[in-house]
């Protein structure tokens, strides 16, 4: 599988989780961090991700806050969020909506759920030069990457 040229940043406090999504988003350019404020200094040194993915709970600033703070500020109020989380009320999913995320995803994180959300949001943010049609489960583009790829 190719690399696409975008930057996916990925903040998640758990080790495991983030090999796991680092595996997933091999077609991406990945920079992971364990806490939000990592995430924050990064981007202040100028960096700007094409997506940011992020856990909810988080034990410095949780994900919903973490939302808040980009979607306030002009500078980064583009960038698609994605939120994820191992609660799954509606409650749950209305915070994440009001804190102005992009998107939802239930944990444990499903690959292809992970993989259309990820694509459909930097198409929708005329992120991506040629946009396939929306990925279904039969798509060679959602196998897991290996290291011949």
């Amino acid at each position: 599988m190719a690399k696409v040229n975008k930057v996916v940043a990925v903040v998640d406090d758990d080790p495991d989780t983030l090999d796991f999504l680092e595996e997933v988003l091999c077609s991406y350019v990945t920079v992971c961090f364990a806490c939000s404020e990592d995430l924050l200094t990064w981007l202040a040194g100028g960096h700007l991700p094409e997506l940011i993915l992020s856990d909810v709970m988080m034990e410095d600033i949780d994900g919903y806050e973490l939302c808040r703070q980009l979607k306030s500020s002009e500078k980064y109020a583009a960038i698609p969020v994605v939120l994820m989380s191992g609660m799954t009320a509606d409650i749950d999913f209305r915070l994440a909506i009001e804190s102005g995320a992009d998107e939802y995803i239930e944990k444990p994180v499903r690959r292809k759920r992970l993989l259309e959300v990820l694509q459909n949001k930097l198409c929708e943010h005329c992120l991506l030069d040629d946009c396939p049609a929306p990925m279904n489960q039969e798509s060679d583009s959602l196998k897991p990457c290996t290291g011949s790829d």
